[in-house]
């Protein structure tokens, strides 16, 4: 059995800017190698005639990316999101 720990960044109030933004956004994170788990947690989003979906699509060693899935790119715009990121790299002595 391995001993495991697990190393965190946390992010509050990130977000996406809406309108006719980019659906993807990059964010810094600290953790110096890349992470295992990037999770946005969704706070808000503006009311459209849609659900989106927002999402974790990967990592390096630097940035985390996230974004907003929406079901059709024409003529809509981009919701604005407000989300927490969190972002963890899971460790043990065998790793």
């Amino acid at each position: 059995m391995a001993l495991l720990g697990v190393w965190f960044d946390v992010y509050r109030n990130r977000t996406i800017a809406g309108g006719n933004a980019a659906l993807t956004t990059t964010f810094a994170h600290s953790l110096g190698t890349t992470p295992d788990l990037v999770l946005p947690l969704q706070r808000s989003v503006e009311r459209l005639s849609f659900s989106p979906s927002l999402i974790g699509e990967g990592a390096n060693a630097s940035l985390a990316t996230c974004g907003v899935l929406v079901q059709s790119l024409a003529n809509m715009s981009v919701p604005i999101v407000d989300f927490d990121l969190v972002i963890a790299y899971v460790h043990s002595t065998i790793r």
